[in-house]
């Protein structure tokens, strides 16, 4: 008897343990199969310890674990996951949250509010904040994000209390029920649906100028691109392309076949290009050029989904018309100081799905092109002339088109003959009526040449 009293509680606390092993598949109803959270880091176990109704910190050890975890997570990664829950309800989910922590979701809504999350004590390469989403879903439930990445736009809106009421899209962990701290009033704080997220997907559907949104984007936004990922392209300006925007590149490159041939009517000229390249990323540049070099880039891997698969694109390498309407060239001058270079003649990158019918890369070479095409951002890249002058590297605007089209040689012709005609019309008027002519001319004062003598790029140095 004795010794069965000293054994009873050993027994209590084993009995204990193992009711509460046996219960977690119990209260985490849907969570039962591990491989729905793998991606997270966690097991089953650990997810369900988390508590609810807590404020965000990163003193808690689980949420600086799974921020640092979704900061290095694929969209690839999060969209293989994101299946899984695919047809969970809203309401599902709010009615058993511990059911789903750890599992992948990608959700649609609206941003009500950004504001920052400070990281304390963070390692020099791991970066000092994330941000805060708050965000309505459709069905009208509100929800936040902590994300890594948030638009500038959305936080030069934030800072001006301005309204920013634009689409959000983003694939995320599913964290549980945290307190809304965007206010800082404890009695509009409330538990929160709160997902961790690597980035956020921005696809306006209305031009806003105050968010720096035109058609062209609005358009874009509609055939697959990720607005957001526009700052990623800002800030690799006058690099060579890598991986930090090359999402949105191949998304430009997918955008434009189902686009097709009628990109907006708002277009620029390449002169307008040069004059202001920092506020023109996602605008439509036209202009025509002729073809210097035609390259086929072979993709080691397919990039996309389905029909839209990219396998190969070709790029151009092209020259436009740099001559003012007075005949007088323009240069381009790069670069500031002894560094600078001037150019007469300046290279513009193309980068299109597809060639005009019976066109080969040969082929197309030095032949007259017209391009429409969105403008995605500054390159460079070594060149023979750059290595002549000793110089880093050349330097070319991209323009993503779905292809070029050929300048018929008859409309050419047809250009010279009439444009021959008129100068032998004006001989004629000067040589029979040079008074009447002369008095013209004083009282018809030329109009400004539409370009400058010279166009400084200087400031992409900055």
């Amino acid at each position: 008897m004795t010794k069965l009293r000293s054994i009873l509680p050993q027994l209590i606390a084993s009995t204990v343990a193992i009711s509460f092993v046996a219960s977690l598949p119990m209260a985490l109803g849907q969570v039962q199969d591990e491989t729905k959270i793998a991606l997270s880091g966690f097991s089953i176990s650990e997810s369900f310890m988390i508590a609810d109704g807590q404020p965000l910190s990163f003193d808690e050890p689980n949420f600086r674990r799974l921020a640092f975890r979704a900061a290095q997570t694929s969209s690839a990664g999060f969209e293989q996951y994101a299946r899984y829950t695919t047809d969970i309800s809203w309401e599902a989910m709010l009615k058993d949250p511990p059911g789903f922590r750890m599992q992948v979701f990608n959700r649609p809504g609206k941003v009500l509010s950004v504001s920052r999350l400070p990281i304390p004590n963070a390692e020099p390469d791991e970066g000092n904040q994330v941000y805060r989403i708050v965000a309505t879903a459709e069905t009208g439930n509100r929800f936040q994000v902590i994300t890594w990445n948030c638009p500038a736009a959305w936080l030069a809106a934030s800072r001006e209390n301005r309204s920013i009421d634009e689409p959000i899209s983003f694939m995320g962990f599913f964290y549980g029920m945290a307190v809304d701290g965007s206010s800082e009033d404890s009695e509009d704080q409330q538990k929160l649906p709160t997902f961790v997220s690597r980035k956020v997907a921005w696809y306006p559907q209305t031009a806003n100028p105050q968010m720096n949104i035109e058609p062209s984007h609005v358009l874009l936004a509609q055939h697959g691109v990720d607005i957001a990922g526009l700052d990623f392209v800002r800030r690799e300006d006058r690099k060579p392309l890598g991986h930090p925007d090359a999402q949105t590149f191949f998304q430009f490159l997918s955008a434009v076949e189902s686009i097709g041939d009628k990109p907006p009517n708002e277009k620029l000229g390449h002169m307008d290009l040069l004059r202001n390249p920092a506020k023109l990323h996602g605008r439509v540049i036209a202009f025509q050029a002729r073809v210097r070099k035609c390259s086929t880039v072979n993709l080691a891997e397919p990039v996309g989904n389905g029909d839209s698969k990219i396998n190969q694109y070709f790029q151009l390498m092209v020259f436009p018309d740099l001559r003012r309407k007075d005949d007088e060239p323009t240069t381009v001058v790069i670069g500031k100081g002894e560094s600078s270079q001037v150019y007469s003649r300046f290279p513009f990158t193309v980068c299109c799905r597809s060639l005009p019918e019976g066109m080969t890369p040969e082929s197309i070479e030095n032949q007259q092109v017209w391009i429409e095409g969105f403008y995605f951002r500054f390159w460079n890249f070594d060149s023979q002339r750059t290595q002549e002058a000793k110089v880093a590297a050349q330097i070319s605007p991209i323009i993503v088109t779905r292809k070029p089209f050929m300048v018929e040689p008859s409309r050419l012709q047809l250009d010279n003959f009439f444009g021959g005609l008129m100068l032998i019309l004006m001989v004629t008027l000067v040589i029979v009526a040079w008074g009447s002519f002369w008095i013209f001319r004083k009282t018809n004062k030329k109009s400004d040449l539409a370009l400058p003598e010279k166009i400084d790029l200087g400031h992409l140095d900055s």
